[in-house]
């Protein structure tokens, strides 16, 4: 009986043991449950409830390759060779970490040997070109062969320049003011200016010169390359001889081609620095005529049809323009065409005179013209409002003229005197006292007016009042040939069916023609941008020259320059103004109405939108234009003209013949041999692409039925079930 209850005990701690692992499995088979998506459930319909069984369903269907895996991990290698770019230095470094393990572990040919070693040290040149050249010569001599212990150095190094610099970014305003300072003419001197710039520019190279000790060099001096008469002959004195002896131990050195390699690319660097250097002494001679000072916004030709009593005048401004692309102006941003240097007239103490502004920035749009006066007062220049007048130490540089509550730098209110509103006057009057007239495009005209026809449009400015339709301003160039300028969109939607959230829109300037892609991810835009260009030569023969984009970052300066090879310019416009884009934002608009339109339409589900921009794209391609003397895209490009008798009204219903019944199952006499399906797009005049809702799947099929009367509803049941 003993033994019995012993052995009863013994089952009560194993049956608990038992139901706890239970429970906890049940808990894991419920967890992956609910985070697997809706998707994947498929996969485990015939699956046993156990988080083994589950794993490997998924692992069956989802897990990569091992061919892939390994192409993921040589992109990834690949990738991290470029160096951190603007990463953060050191998650760069745990990523390079993970992403060389990962390559050992498959034994991938491009970590064997010095190979990884070498290509870390090329990584972190941009970041510290010593370290790289100073563990190039170990590496070369043995010293060091453990990736490990190369990334370790490098974290220790970036540890002592955080702890002996901490501040790489310190601003000198101190030099700035004191040198400014020193002035003391009546009227403003270009060349003090220049020599405070020079003070202050001295003063800085001084400070940051005693932030670094110089490295050694294979001369066995501590200088840099650029400094080294063995190495620069161009800066060796008339009094200097060559040491015969140091002379040999440098040639002995640059028999090594990677040192040889640092020396070539130092001495180019210094040369290209005095090369600039050299441009901006020539460019601040130039100025010398005038005094000079930053900034101001220029509002270049303002382009509306009431101009202020201010619209030619330079008013002084508190605001400072940021650099950027664009300037706001109250609710609106205006997008800026141009840098440049501009002179002005003022009232000098003694008659007038001319002053330089520098770093101009042109926004067309905007009302009036203004100088930045914190650009002023950064070079010492203020404004005295009691005496109306900009000094510097206390002395009068220029008078300044009071106008509508506005301080005028340069006086040009006379002579936009016979262009001025009444509104603007001294005396305040009446608006209707002024016929205002609303000037645009029309384009916008045709915005304003509820989308109304062009014709209608044409007709507005004689039908109505206070109406101005100006040529539409184009700030692109005019494409004289199919294809020869492209402009390239890429729009985001909604996860579709098949996972895609992207469409890479491509428009045709000179033909309107759409070339449209749907995608998963935007790094897929730079294959398809490439294949487009392909595709253009071959089946237009034509040759891309220009590609106009609205910055898209998934088309980075690595992939422009890889174009750039072959003869085709990148044209960018600026961030948040997608009117410089105008002719893709059009067009990718226009395509994105029809693609709803036909939606609607044929009531298929909105998870087909990639099928039907696509299709959209197709059949715009087919559309007689007005603008092309109602000729199609296509004829334009092709020199042909379409033929529409396959086209079939769009989500029509189709009946799909199944041949794989009469080849494959020769047996099944009486099974029936199509489905129930509707057209979402054309892949040629003769094959057609067919969702077929009962198999949860689209085909592309030749032999196929048309009932262009019936459309798509929900729950309709195939053909078998009907029989």
């Amino acid at each position: 009986m003993e033994i019995y209850n012993l052995d009863k005990e013994v089952y009560k701690i194993d049956l608990a043991d038992f139901e706890r692992q239970a429970k906890a499995l049940s808990d894991l088979t419920t967890f992956l449950q609910d985070i697997i998506s809706a998707h994947n459930i498929t996969y485990l319909k015939n699956v046993e409830p156990h988080p083994w069984d589950i794993l490997q369903a998924l692992k069956k269907r989802l897990a990569p390759s091992d061919t892939a895996q390994k192409y993921e991990v040589i992109y990834a290698y690949r990738k991290m060779c470029k160096g951190p770019g603007n990463q953060n230095i050191k998650t760069w470094l745990d990523k390079w970490d993970c992403v060389y393990t990962e390559a050992l572990n498959i034994n991938l040919p491009e970590v064997k040997g010095n190979r990884p070693m070498e290509d870390f040290l090329m990584a972190v040149e941009s970041k510290d070109p010593h370290f790289t050249s100073t563990y190039m010569m170990k590496l070369e001599d043995g010293e060091i062969n453990d990736i490990y212990t190369l990334a370790e150095r490098f974290r220790h190094q970036l540890r002592l320049k955080a702890i002996y610099q901490p501040n790489k970014s310190i601003t000198h305003t101190a030099f700035a003011a004191e040198a400014t300072n020193t002035a003391t003419a009546s009227k403003l001197d270009a060349s003090k200016l220049d020599a405070s710039k020079s003070e202050a520019s001295k003063s800085k190279a001084s400070y940051k010169g005693n932030k670094k000790d110089k490295p050694d060099c294979l001369c066995g001096q501590k200088h840099f390359y650029s400094e080294c008469y063995y190495f620069n002959k161009t800066i060796r004195p008339s009094s200097w001889s060559l040491n015969a002896e140091t002379q040999a131990r440098v040639d002995e050195a640059m028999k090594e081609p990677k040192a040889k390699k640092f020396v070539e690319i130092s001495l180019q660097r210094t040369r290209d620095f005095q090369a600039k250097k050299s441009n901006n002494n020539d460019n601040n001679k130039a100025r010398e005529a005038h005094p000079s000072f930053s900034a101001a916004v220029s509002r270049g030709s303002y382009s509306t049809g009431t101009k202020t009593s201010i619209y030619d005048s330079w008013i002084l401004d508190s605001g400072l323009a940021k650099p950027g692309d664009t300037v706001a102006s109250g609710t609106q941003v205006l997008p800026i065409h141009s840098y440049g240097t501009i002179i002005v007239s003022a009232k000098g103490p003694n008659g007038n005179i001319t002053i330089e502004l520098l770093d101009i920035v042109s926004v067309p749009e905007y009302l009036t013209n203004l100088v930045s006066m914190h650009r002023f007062a950064a070079k010492g220049v203020y404004h005295d409002a009691r005496n109306s007048r900009l000094e510097r130490d206390h002395i009068t540089l220029c008078h300044i003229k009071e106008h509508g509550g506005h301080y005028l730098l340069e006086d040009n209110t006379t002579t936009s005197a016979t262009t001025q509103s009444p509104t603007t006057q001294g005396t305040m009057k009446q608006s209707s006292s002024h016929a205002i007239v609303k000037t645009a495009t029309p384009n916008q005209w045709h915005q304003v007016m509820a989308h109304a026809s062009a014709e209608a449009i044409s007709h507005l400015e004689t039908a109505a009042e206070g109406v101005k339709i100006k040529d539409k301003e184009s700030t692109n160039d005019v494409s004289t040939k199919p294809f020869e300028r492209i402009t390239f969109d890429l729009m985001e939607f909604q996860p579709a069916y098949n996972r895609h959230k992207q469409v890479s829109h491509i428009a045709c300037d000179f033909t309107d023609f759409n070339m449209v892609w749907t995608h998963i991810s935007k790094s897929d835009s730079r294959r398809i941008l490439h294949d487009a260009v392909t595709n253009i030569k071959v089946r237009f023969n034509a040759q891309v020259i220009f590609i106009r984009t609205d910055n898209e970052t998934s088309l980075d300066m690595e992939f422009q320059a890889e174009l750039s090879a072959q003869g085709i310019m990148f044209e960018t416009s600026a961030p948040d103004t997608p009117a410089q884009n105008g002719h893709s934002e059009r067009k990718g608009g226009i395509l994105s109405t029809k693609a709803r339109t036909m939606l609607v339409a044929a009531g298929l589900p909105t998870y087909f939108w990639p099928e039907i921009m696509c299709a959209a794209g197709y059949i715009a391609n087919r559309t007689p234009m007005q603008k092309h003397r109602w000729k199609t895209p296509y004829e334009l490009a092709t020199g042909k003209k379409p033929n529409l008798q396959h086209l079939k009204a769009y989500g029509c219903k189709a009946y799909s013949l199944d041949k794989e019944i009469g080849q494959k199952h020769k047996t099944w006499k009486l099974t029936e041999r199509a489905h129930i399906g509707h057209l979402v797009g054309y892949d040629s005049t003769n094959i057609f692409r067919i969702w077929i809702p009962s198999q949860r799947k689209i085909i592309r099929t030749q032999d196929v039925t048309f009932n262009e009367t019936a459309f798509y509803q929900p729950g309709e049941p195939d053909l078998h079930q009907l029989i």
